[in-house]
């Protein structure tokens, strides 16, 4: 993780309590399971609110992060809640690896990975995830979609997002000869006043020492020109 987003997830950590995250969270996964036991993974899981969302389900959780300071911080955050730490099998192995081999999920989660994968490394992703699909397992994922202001830019190698998404790449990589479609929708997103504060108080410490206050704000100022987000949000249901 480049240092500017370590700052980002440590502050984040800081900033915002778990009663927070799940505050009006919406999960479709758990609003479409048919089932109440079984095992739930959450790939690339960050401080992972759909886990946090499960801690008092019967599920067995898995949190899957290649950034151990990540994978820490949800550690904190399964404790804040009350649970012990181990409640979540952790992971900083990247996916799929020899530790799930013949490793079938009740559901996987995707949330905000894919963007970092050129297109054809995504769908090369996703076929190893099919791999541990079962009859009825849900797969929910959010990506940022076309619309995202960033995709306007070129991509390049050296570039943040690797990739922006429409609903037809979905189809792509979700064929419905293979999947229910249950649910998918088109968002977008700016920042709240208290996510405006954070986001503020982030680029402050970044730039403290190296800039003067007017210049900070300038750059506060870009900043927020460009921090809608537009996200494509779909969960489907292995035939």
């Amino acid at each position: 993780m480049i240092d500017v987003m370590k700052l980002y997830w440590k502050l984040y950590a800081e900033w915002f309590s778990n009663e927070q995250l799940l505050s009006g969270f919406n999960n479709p996964v758990k609003d479409y399971s048919t089932e109440s036991t079984g095992k739930i993974i959450d790939i690339g899981c960050g401080q992972s609110s759909y886990l946090l969302d499960f801690l008092d389900s019967n599920f067995e959780l898995f949190a899957i992060d290649t950034d151990e300071m990540q994978l820490n911080y949800l550690s904190d955050r399964v404790k804040e809640s009350g649970y012990e730490a181990n409640r979540l099998n952790y992971s900083s192995n990247e996916f799929s690896s020899e530790n799930f081999k013949d490793t079938f999920f009740d559901a996987i989660i995707i949330s905000n990975l894919l963007h970092f994968f050129t297109k054809p490394n995504a769908s090369d992703f996703i076929s190893q995830i099919k791999q541990h699909c079962k009859t009825g397992t849900l797969i929910s994922i959010i990506v940022h979609s076309e619309e995202h202001l960033t995709s306007k830019n070129e991509i390049t190698s050296k570039s943040y997002f690797k990739s922006f998404y429409t609903k037809s790449d979905l189809h792509n990589m979700f064929p419905k000869s293979e999947y229910e479609y249950l649910y998918y929708a088109e968002k977008e997103k700016l920042p709240d006043a208290y996510e405006t504060e954070f986001l503020k108080h982030w680029i402050n410490e970044l730039l403290r020492g190296i800039y003067d206050n007017k210049q900070i704000q300038k750059e506060q100022e870009k900043y927020f020109k460009k921090s809608r987000i537009n996200s494509l949000e779909l969960l489907v249901r292995k035939r």
